[in-house]
């Protein structure tokens, strides 16, 4: 079987990097060093096994093999398209691709052939169409496989301490498959249905999510990649996940994080406005009487704050507001508007009151509001005290954004008061005396700034309307090419500090997120080609690192690198066609 409409997405994906997976599945399949692995992404199980085992969850299956008729072992090599994987062998191919998210099917050669591998939980039977292995205690997942096709050979071995190992061997035919269901619901599907009619409503619904997406020009498999990860990384609704949504990796939890949803609603408004809005409606299904929105939802929870759920009641910048009115800014969906006013609302009054209460500038904090994403942590560590000044940017564009939104939904009452809130801290953002001097917001420790700058040190700039002169300064900062603009565009720690290792402090798109608020900075302060010119230079970038195989952990696989890469990706195809430079 061949997919000429899928050709562009033509092995683009490296399975023991990026898993191989499907939208709504918790599952993933992944090529490790003794075979093909089946892993599912579940974050209570992952706590519940690991704290018994001691060690990280092991994958459902591991060590998965394809057998001959004799039960040899074949040598593949791997096909990837973004519906399915080709496993070419010596006997013919075996095709693997997701029925749906709870089902896996695997089309056989034609000749005699099998499966063998080792199943991670606890107990293990088989009957005449397979095997169903199932977990103790509060897991219960259960794996079953099942073959329409006639068996000739199964074996299964209980392994010394945990897991068992099994061996399947079926015979020829031109029709039917293996189908592996995962789940921990008490109805199994054991329906093996005609592995073609999959494979092409698979390769269907793909054809589909691509004929959506924005053109931008020169082929671009980093490009490619990000959107196949955009569709691929969603889970369907279960517990507190209470939307379909885009988590960050399924290699490592089923959480979605406020802060990343920002930008995945931002890549998702180019082609689908529900999938879009959905990313940020989970937070506000979430939210708490007092205003409050979690960090992070997950399956069976909300997260405060990450590592420290009891300490604080904030763990980001807030963004929400800003992303909202981006969002009407392309579609125009003042439904949208009104259903989330009033939630949003009561977030920005619950933001006023921290900063009212000392939350500030002026106002001592135990670490920067980034601090736990800094490259290195220890800079922080070392500075008690600290002082995050760019809350106060961020906060001003969500009240200024949300003046825009009362606008719009004709709140002229509420608009006022949002436009008075936002000068109150844009006034105070303007009497900051280093960031008047010198153009840079810098951290302070007890009372003192620390000049190590970083990209936040150019954030004011969303301000949008500041001094000429300080955004002139901050633009200067921003292009001088033996400081910030040397090698690479903005790196976590300014390359001309000599005191630092600045190849340990970089990681690639660390701090993407924050490079994409200063181009909408740079768009604010009337300075478009100066941000397309950051855009193209981010790009570049990116794809040497990617191609070079460098920190490729960080990129593209996480799903707000993804989100991000498309946004970049985008705006500099707009800016060529407009002819900005």
């Amino acid at each position: 079987m061949d997919f000429p409409a899928l050709s562009d997405f033509h092995n683009i994906l490296d399975i023991s990097i990026v898993p191989f997976t499907s939208r709504g599945s918790r599952l993933s399949v992944v090529a490790e060093e003794r075979g093909i692995s089946l892993r599912l992404t579940d974050r209570l199980r992952s706590q519940d096994i690991a704290s018994r085992i001691g060690q990280n969850l092991p994958a459902l299956i591991e060590e998965m093999s394809f057998l001959d008729g004799d039960g040899n072992a074949l040598e593949y090599t791997i096909e990837t398209y973004p519906h399915c994987l080709i496993f070419e062998t010596r006997i013919g191919k075996y095709y693997l691709t997701f029925e749906d998210g709870e089902n896996i099917l695997i089309a056989p050669p034609a000749e005699p052939c099998g499966l063998s591998g080792k199943i991670n939980l606890n107990e293990l039977s088989t009957d005449r169409r397979g095997g169903i292995a199932v977990a103790q205690g509060e897991d219960r997942t259960r794996l079953v496989y099942s073959t329409n096709r006639k068996i000739l050979q199964h074996q299964i071995e209980k392994l010394p301490g945990f897991g068992w190992k099994f061996k399947l061997i079926v015979d020829g035919g031109n029709c039917g498959g293996v189908l592996l269901h995962v789940s921990t619901r008490l109805g199994a599907a054991r329906y093996v249905n005609d592995p073609k009619i999959v494979l092409n409503r698979s390769a269907q619904f793909w054809q589909d999510w691509f004929s959506r997406i924005p053109k931008i020009g020169a082929p671009d498999n980093h490009y490619k990649t990000a959107w196949c990860l955009l569709r691929s990384g969603l889970v369907s609704t279960r517990f507190y996940l209470s939307r379909e949504v885009l988590v960050s990796s399924k290699k490592h939890s089923t959480t979605i994080w406020q802060w990343d949803a920002c930008f995945y609603a931002m890549a998702y408004r180019h082609i689908d406005r529900k999938l879009a809005q959905d990313q940020l409606r989970i937070f506000f299904d979430h939210q708490s009487p007092s205003g409050m929105i979690p960090d992070g939802v997950y399956e069976s929870g909300v997260i405060l704050k990450r590592e420290q759920a009891t300490e604080v009641d904030w763990s980001r910048p807030p963004l929400l507001g800003w992303t909202i009115w981006k969002l009407f800014e392309r579609d125009g969906d003042v439904e949208f508007l009104n259903e989330i006013y009033d939630g949003l609302s009561r977030w920005l009054k619950w933001w006023l009151d921290l900063y009212d209460h000392g939350l500030s500038l002026t106002s001592s904090t135990s670490h920067s509001l980034f601090a736990e994403d800094m490259d290195d942590p220890v800079i922080l560590e070392e500075m008690p005290g600290n002082i995050s000044p760019e809350m106060s940017v961020f906060l001003y564009l969500q009240l200024d954004c949300m003046a825009k939104i009362s606008d719009a939904v004709n709140e002229p009452a509420d608009a006022e008061f949002w436009r008075c809130q936002a000068e109150r801290v844009l006034s105070q953002v303007r009497s900051e005396d280093e960031a008047g001097k010198g153009g840079l917001f810098w951290m302070q420790q007890q009372g003192r700034p620390v000049c190590v700058p970083t990209p936040l040190s150019l954030i004011g700039l969303l301000c949008g309307d500041c001094e000429a002169d300080v955004t002139k300064k901050m633009v200067d900062h921003l292009s001088d090419e033996d400081g910030v603009w040397k090698n690479f565009p903005l790196p976590t720690i300014l390359i001309e500090n000599d005191d630092l290792e600045n190849q340990k402090l970089w990681r690639s798109p660390e701090w993407m997120g924050v490079l994409y608020l200063l181009l909408e900075g740079l768009e604010r302060c009337n300075l478009t080609h100066i941000g397309n010119h950051l855009c193209r230079q981010l790009l570049e970038l990116l794809r040497h690192r990617f191609s070079n195989g460098q920190k490729i952990t960080h990129a593209p696989i996480y799903g707000w690198a993804a989100a991000l890469y498309i946004e970049l990706a985008v705006r500099a195809a707009q800016a060529d066609t407009s002819g900005l430079t």
